[in-house]
């Protein structure tokens, strides 16, 4: 065999692969349904199956889809794996529901760098007044660097008095890094680069903060590949007939916890791991399907 005729059979072998749906790359191109979706999430035994399904559960979730939104909050509060934590509060960072804010709020206390550098860029998406001062104290004193620069960069979306204020103060600290990301956030904000110093700052943190850019002019800046790339990825609406469909067999394999206060005997998964290390937590109780295969 040639080396050209090698080269189709091995490109013919892995599209039949990802074909079937082999790996995380085939379940790329294959994506699982919503009930196999759940499956991974509330998979016990392997955590990177759980991080993968909330992955997957994630983009096709509406912010009115509640109970999935309790799930990932629920997974949030009680797994014992950073990753998979990481991943469910990304996940409602996604969906954007501001109610589960303080689900994120709380997650900024987390004793994993990873889960609160996830919680803080969460944060800048689900803004509510409640996490400002969250955020200046991460931003202040975290003792990870990436979490300061992530919960710096959120700063950015609240325009407040007090977010610039704190912005022009982190301005002037010793982290570079910190610095930028301040600065980054005042152009956000005032939508001018007035310099890297917060004396150059001086006039315009004095005065009015401009108003935040409406939904359209956010869309007109975005560059023709971009809108491009986000209509391709929208996810497909579903019918009534196939929501209620994906919805009855859910819940026929999983009952826990749709029905009364029940949950799986074994929960060697759900692990809370607060500030205090003692567990707890309850299980959402009306963990609804999603809404798109």
């Amino acid at each position: 065999m040639n080396t050209c005729a090698k080269i189709l059979a091995l490109a013919a072998t892995s599209a039949a692969l990802a074909a079937a749906g082999c790996g995380e790359k085939g379940r790329r191109l294959n994506p699982p349904s919503w009930r196999q979706r759940v499956a991974m999430a509330l998979d016990e035994d392997d955590a990177d199956n759980r991080r993968m399904g909330i992955n997957y559960m994630a983009p096709d979730t509406k912010p009115t889809d509640t109970g999935t939104l309790k799930l990932f909050a629920f997974i949030l509060a009680n797994d014992h794996d950073p990753f998979v934590r990481a991943a469910a509060v990304t996940a409602l960072g996604t969906v954007g529901n501001t109610d589960f804010a303080p689900d994120a709020i709380a997650a900024l206390g987390d004793s994993s760098e990873v889960v609160r550098w996830d919680a803080a860029r969460v944060l800048g998406k689900l803004v509510v007044d409640e996490a400002l001062e969250p955020l200046i104290g991460r931003a202040a004193n975290d003792p990870s660097t990436n979490v300061r620069i992530a919960a710096t960069q959120s700063l950015g979306s609240y325009r407040r008095g007090r977010s610039v204020r704190t912005l022009l103060q982190l301005m002037d600290v010793g982290d570079l890094s910190v610095r930028r990301a301040a600065h980054q956030s005042m152009v956000k904000i005032y939508r001018v680069d007035l310099g890297g110093e917060p004396e150059c700052w001086a006039d315009a943190a004095a005065g009015d903060i401009p108003p935040a850019l409406t939904q359209a002019q956010l869309d007109a800046q975005k560059s023709w590949w971009r809108r491009f790339r986000e209509k391709r990825q929208k996810p497909r609406e579903q019918s009534e007939a196939e929501q209620q469909a994906e919805e009855d067999a859910f819940q026929e394999d999983y009952e826990w916890p749709l029905e009364d206060d029940a949950a799986p005997a074994d929960q060697s998964f759900v692990q809370v791991v607060p500030d205090d290390g003692q567990p707890g937590g309850d299980a959402p109780q009306d963990l609804e399907a999603g809404t798109a295969e």
